[in-house]
């Protein structure tokens, strides 16, 4: 299950989620005990500075989500809490939300 979102020219259009959840914060979705989501942007330049912001504020909150680049555009963020057993916790919905702030990319 997941949600996927694209930016084009400073706009978020929602792409393709394949079940709406709502009791997840901003259609991130549970998989596996973890949150996940996937944004699509436009270039390859614009996935890797999205993945840079994600890392400054992980390294800021101190919780640290598996990020992903694939097909040059793509970024996945999973995030589950290691110290609690690889679980959702209340940490993993903190940083989601932060996550959440830096979308749309704002250059």
């Amino acid at each position: 299950m997941y949600s996927i979102y694209v930016q084009e020219n400073g706009k978020v259009t929602f792409c393709y989620t394949d079940a709406m959840h709502n009791d997840q914060p901003n259609d991130w979705v549970k998989k596996d005990d973890a949150l996940s989501k996937t944004f699509v942007f436009k270039n390859f330049v614009e996935a890797l500075a999205f993945v840079n912001k994600v890392g400054d504020t992980a390294e800021r909150v101190q919780h640290h989500p598996d990020i992903t680049l694939e097909h040059y555009k793509e970024v996945v963020i999973r995030t589950s809490t290691h110290d609690a057993g690889n679980n959702i916790t209340d940490k993993d919905y903190a940083l989601a939300k932060e996550i959440d702030s830096l979308w749309p990319l704002k250059n």
